[in-house]
């Protein structure tokens, strides 16, 4: 494979010579609330789920790394160069609005909302008719709402959701790349995933999904010999099992993994923390990532977070953490009592 001067350019989506930054956590544990915050910076540049969108490099480099079982080579390189290259330098269609006139928005395009027509699915169908690239699932960042040099030079940030443990072994071991795992306690991640989404699906929408959770499990269980043992100790039968029981694993690898690297390469983010100590967390997220923080983005927090029903939190971390005690099936409370127990992310919540 060739990979592009530009591909090779090492500079694109670093700030000041900086790695970007990627979001790494599963769906209902608070990444999406990570990257709003990180979003709401002048000099960042933002994509979200660039798993979900099935041309994306980045799809192509998990594939290549899953035929290799991880082998060093020169070809799974240039297959994630190739892959943050792109996805650094375009936008697509999960992609949420710039919160701020970002350091490459042209004032104009900012103040009159053309900027933000990506995010907006009625107004990207209109803009299609005149810009073809829009029709596609990523284009490259337009030139007529900012300058691309600027926009190359930002810090880049990528929400990746799911990311499995071997994947993340891999990035953390090849690249400069620098993670802020959102981690939440699990039961109640689950429980908000029951209530958002598992409980909606149809039964062919179960059953898909339950195909991907044991696909899931199985690669982890192939190259992780305490996740198969743990696997066959407890046989998960339901979809909601192997969600829960993937959940858990990955999180764990993830957490053990991120702990062992270099300082100033991984930083947890506690989702209960985040909620309670919103202004004290976000702070530290953005002196992880290298970014400066003024008042005027400490206001613009502010509003965001009044918005949300986290400006109205009135509770303890220990209640915060434990209400999933109340809110979780009977059918799973035994389950995550039990894998609980000797699990290294147990002690994030022991005291909370």
């Amino acid at each position: 494979m060739t990979i592009s001067a530009g591909a090779a350019a090492t500079g694109v989506g670093m700030r000041s010579g900086a790695p970007h930054v990627l979001i790494v956590g599963n769906g209902r544990s608070g990444t999406n609330w990570v990257l709003e915050i990180l979003n709401a910076h002048r000099e960042t540049f933002c994509r979200n789920e660039i798993q979900e969108l099935t041309s994306s490099p980045y799809l192509e480099f998990v594939s290549e790394l899953e035929k290799s079982n991880g082998s060093l080579n020169d070809g799974l390189a240039d297959w994630w160069t190739r892959a943050m290259a792109h996805s650094l330098t375009h936008c697509g269609v999960r992609d949420t609005r710039f919160l701020c006139r970002k350091t490459f928005l042209y004032r104009w395009s900012f103040g009159l909302g053309a900027a933000n027509w990506t995010a907006r699915p009625k107004l990207r169908r209109l803009v299609a008719h005149v810009y073809p690239p829009a029709r596609k699932e990523e284009w490259l960042f337009p030139a007529w709402i900012g300058s691309r040099d600027l926009q190359r030079k930002s810090k880049g940030v990528l929400k990746i959701n799911d990311m499995p443990a071997w994947v993340f072994d891999w990035i953390a071991g090849n690249s400069s790349a620098k993670f802020i795992h959102v981690v939440r306690h699990p039961a109640a991640q689950l429980r908000s995933g029951i209530d958002r989404f598992f409980s909606v699906l149809s039964k062919s929408e179960a059953a898909i999904e339950e195909a991907v959770y044991e696909e899931r499990l199985t690669l982890l269980a192939e190259r992780y010999p305490d996740v198969n043992r743990r696997l066959e100790t407890i046989s998960p039968k339901t979809l909601l099992e192997k969600v829960y029981l993937f959940w858990l694993f990955n999180n764990e690898l993830l957490h053990v993994a991120g702990h062992a690297l270099p300082k100033g390469r991984y930083f947890q983010v506690i989702y209960e923390e985040l909620a309670l100590g919103y202004e004290e967390v976000s702070q530290r997220i953005f002196d992880f990532s290298g970014l400066e923080v003024d008042k005027e983005l400490l206001d613009r927090l502010g509003m965001r977070k009044q918005m949300s029903v986290w400006g109205k939190v009135d509770t303890s971390k220990e209640r915060l953490s434990s209400r999933w005690h109340k809110t979780v099936p009977d059918e799973l409370k035994a389950l995550v009592s039990e894998s609980l127990k000797d699990s290294p992310l147990n002690d994030l919540w022991a005291t909370r």
